[in-house]
């Protein structure tokens, strides 16, 4: 008895080991760029105690393999450079981040998105890193992470008493109804900023669209006037707009449940700007007509998956575009709008996998309100990679082309030996010419005495020795032969 509790002990430690313990490569960097060598809890303990410390970024390159052991990931093949993914990692010239981990969106209507994870993002725009497609047709204000940090993708001004600040966009921002701290991306580093005194009447532009410090925190569920707590920096509103996490118990449409369900989406909490109301309002309640989309299912291949979508919408009361959400093993794996009747597919999938499918799309009704329509759920299942037909290629050679005219022009400015296709037009070209050269087919049966042995046809030189005096005159013959044709007007010597 004994020894069978010892020998599942082991078992149990051994299972514990390669889940935990085991490095594995779960991944490559999608660009050259910089990635957080501290955690999203340290940056945000950093930006909510005020806390003055700039933060440097440890450099990456294109196609690194990232590694997993337990919650830690590595990049490089020494597995011993530790980095953050729960922070974004920045491209170069700071123009894209790539959010590897979970990650919630607020777009431009400060609705809140359900958790997402592998996105670039560029342009205010989402794209799936597993498709490189662009996952719906909207525009993004913020990240909200799970430290209460938030990531802006349009640049943020603020117009204090004294002065104007700027927060660049993908800086990780704490937002404080009294102060407001970031960190923003200068070169290898992340730069600690501050405001230590803020006011809500201060003035916010964000993109083109101006409102209030108040109205921001307002709408991004940060701070409730009415409720307002004198011993808390602010007061969170649960129940801020998220359209990808509705409350079915509680909203759901009891005459639509033979084709999904709708959820009024509560604009009112949602302040508006000063130059206008987020979103979009299609209103034409005289002649409004509820919009329908018609889907019957996947049809799951190998790495893909098709379907049949039709969208009616004569009123033209769509403001969201029918998006699908995937779903595996319980965590969000690909988003993807559509906005055309007709066949549609999802690639990027992994073979022999079962997806959930929720499908929505958002209108206004004929009382102007937002409206989330949950037109279809469902699942399907991907095909085993062995059901691929093998790929026969044949090829066949016509004419031979010499692609590598700049190795052939450094091998001849250096005087080195050359080896060249004795069918292609090069080496029919020497042969005219009665230039000595050597053919690749020959390799293989000479002697390493015949192949190290040396020389260079003289005819083979391609360039004149290279001078100050010699580049000036060929510039000067250029510049003569242009005002010549006409084709300059040289400024004329005073």
């Amino acid at each position: 008895m004994k020894k069978s509790v010892a020998a599942l002990l082991i078992l149990v430690l051994v299972i514990t080991y390669l889940a935990f313990f085991q490095i594995k490569k779960i991944d490559v960097t999608v660009f050259s760029g910089y990635a957080s060598n501290v955690s999203q809890s340290t940056i945000a303990s950093n930006l909510k105690t005020s806390k003055n410390s700039n933060i440097t970024l440890t450099k990456i390159n294109d196609s690194q393999n990232i590694y997993q052991r337990g919650n830690n990931y590595y990049v490089g093949e020494d597995k011993n450079n530790k980095i953050y993914l729960d922070v974004p990692v920045y491209n170069l010239d700071n123009t894209r981040i790539w959010n590897y981990l979970d990650n919630n969106y607020i777009n431009e209507s400060y609705y809140d998105t359900d958790t997402i994870s592998n996105i670039i993002v560029a342009d205010k725009k989402l794209f799936s890193n597993l498709t490189n497609d662009n996952i719906d047709n909207e525009s993004y204000l913020f990240s909200k992470l799970n430290s209460e940090i938030y990531i802006n993708y349009q640049k943020i001004t603020l117009s204090l008493v004294n002065e104007t600040i700027e927060i660049p966009e993908y800086s990780l921002i704490y937002f404080n109804k009294d102060y407001l701290n970031f960190y923003m991306r200068v070169n290898d580093e992340l730069v600690y900023q501050s405001i230590p005194f803020i006011a809500l009447t201060t003035g916010v532009k964000i993109g083109d669209n101006d409102l209030t410090y108040e109205n921001l925190l307002t709408n991004l569920g940060l701070y409730n006037k009415e409720e307002e707590n004198k011993n808390d920096d602010y007061k969170k509103d649960d129940d801020k707009p998220n359209y990808d996490k509705p409350n079915k118990d509680d909203d759901k449409d009891d005459d639509s449940s033979d084709d999904g369900y709708e959820i009024i989406i509560d604009d009112t909490k949602i302040i508006p700007n000063i130059n206008g109301t987020p979103g979009n309002n299609n209103s034409n309640n005289a002649n409004y007509v509820k919009p329908e989309v018609i889907f019957d299912g996947f049809t799951g291949r190998v790495y893909s998956a098709t379907g049949s979508i039709t969208i009616n919408d004569p009123a033209m009361r769509i403001v969201t575009s029918p998006t699908f959400t995937l779903t595996l093993n319980g965590k969000t794996y690909l988003k993807k709008s559509f906005y055309a009747n007709g066949e549609i597919e999802l690639t990027g999938l992994l073979p022999n996998e079962t997806y959930e499918v929720e499908a929505y799309y958002i209108f206004k009704n004929e009382n102007d309100q937002s409206v989330k329509k949950t037109f279809y759920t469902g699942t399907f299942k991907t095909l085993d990679s062995s059901s691929l037909n093998e790929i026969n290629i044949s090829y066949r050679i016509d004419n031979i082309y010499s692609n590598g005219l700049g190795n052939w022009a450094l091998l001849t400015f250096f005087k080195k030996k050359i080896y060249i296709n004795k069918k292609g037009n090069i080496a029919q070209s020497c042969k005219r010419n009665n230039v000595k050269i050597d053919y690749t087919e020959n390799i293989q049966g000479e002697s390493f005495e015949q192949f190290s042995k040396y020389y260079f046809d003289p005819k083979l030189k391609m360039y004149e020795e290279i001078s100050a005096q010699k580049v000036c005159e060929i510039w000067k013959h250029t510049l003569d032969q242009l005002k010549t044709n006409g084709q300059i007007k040289l400024l004329e010597e005073k």
